[in-house]
């Protein structure tokens, strides 16, 4: 194994070290010795600290796709975004009712739902403009927690590797954070990832999680070019 392909395996798991690398803010140095046993490990005993210090700069040359799992970016690599506006959201407190509210939701407005979670206390239901007639219905049927209106749906469709991968999210949150994006509720079904946000940051979040997959694909598309390129002859 490279030097290169080692530091990339030792930085891996170590997401705080992996952001401040990425944003400029490590010290190479510092960060190359506190990664020296594990590239040791790896590559074996002839791993010098200034090689390590060179492979760390060229990941954090490489920008925001650099330092994440090649699996990761394959992944979102091959996924799409999509955007719905005029979302609404409504929690209410777990019950006997709340399950005849869920019941009813389905039965008469299943098309215009987008989202449907339960958690120990509470059940959060979230629908498309035409669906608010149903969530009013909802809001004087059982104890309302919370509502909020004027939310927006960002919904990520991966390929099915996505359940079986872990870590694809961490790049989509970080860009948000990045962005200075507040997420207001999170879910996923089988392969969609849907991400709630306000309106006013729907277009924001659209274009940063779309640069996101499009600079994957970049990466993804080259790596595969390389792999399929013959060996040059002697």
């Amino acid at each position: 194994m490279s030097v290169a392909d080692a530091v990339r395996l030792a930085l891996e798991p170590n997401l705080p070290a992996k952001l401040a690398l990425l944003r400029g803010y490590a010290n190479l140095s510092a960060l190359a010795r506190s990664l020296m046993p594990e590239v040791e490990r790896l590559h074996g005993p002839g791993a010098s600290l200034d090689a390590v210090v060179v492979a760390l700069r060229r990941i954090r040359n490489r920008g925001g796709t650099a330092g994440f799992p090649d699996e990761v970016r394959d992944v979102l690599a091959r996924s799409t975004v999509s955007v719905k506006t005029d979302i609404s959201r409504i929690s209410i407190a777990r019950s006997r009712a709340s399950v005849r509210v869920i019941i009813e939701v389905l039965r008469r407005s299943h098309e215009h739902l987008v989202h449907l979670t339960e958690g120990t206390e509470s059940v959060t239901i979230a629908v498309d403009s035409e669906g608010t007639d149903v969530l009013n219905a909802v809001a004087g049927a059982a104890e309302v927690l919370e509502r909020k209106d004027g939310l927006a749906a960002i919904i990520i469709s991966s390929p099915a590797e996505i359940k079986r991968t872990p870590g694809c999210l961490i790049p989509i949150f970080v860009r948000l954070y990045e962005e200075g994006i507040n997420v207001e509720d999170m879910t996923s079904s089988h392969t969609d990832t849907i991400i709630l946000v306000d309106s006013r940051d729907a277009a924001r979040a659209f274009s940063a999680i779309d640069d996101l997959i499009k600079s994957f694909r970049g990466v993804a598309g080259g790596r595969r070019r390389s792999r399929a390129s013959p060996a040059p002859r002697p």
